[in-house]
């Protein structure tokens, strides 16, 4: 990211952030982030994936403010009814 920065020269460009949530204890981040998923993991990074390309296409054909407004809506509602 840091290369992104200076390349653009500076921070104010949009990002797509694919979240890989959290272990279960903070002495496993390493392990967690760098480790092979497990398969359920695996499947749930893939649908992001997807999800994540699918947006970067819209993107590319829709205003980007229009996009975001509407991910970013849709991503709190979710959040707001899972568990």
């Amino acid at each position: 990211l840091e290369s992104v920065i200076r390349a653009v020269g500076g921070e104010n460009f949009p990002r797509l952030a694919i979240g890989i949530g959290r272990p279960a204890y903070k002495s496993d981040v390493v392990r967690y982030v760098l480790g092979d998923p497990s398969p359920q993991d695996a499947a749930v990074l893939a649908d992001a994936v997807d999800r994540a390309a699918q947006i970067l296409l819209r993107i590319l054909k829709e205003p980007l403010s229009r996009v975001i407004g509407e991910v970013n809506r849709r991503q709190s509602t979710h959040d707001h009814t899972e568990p």
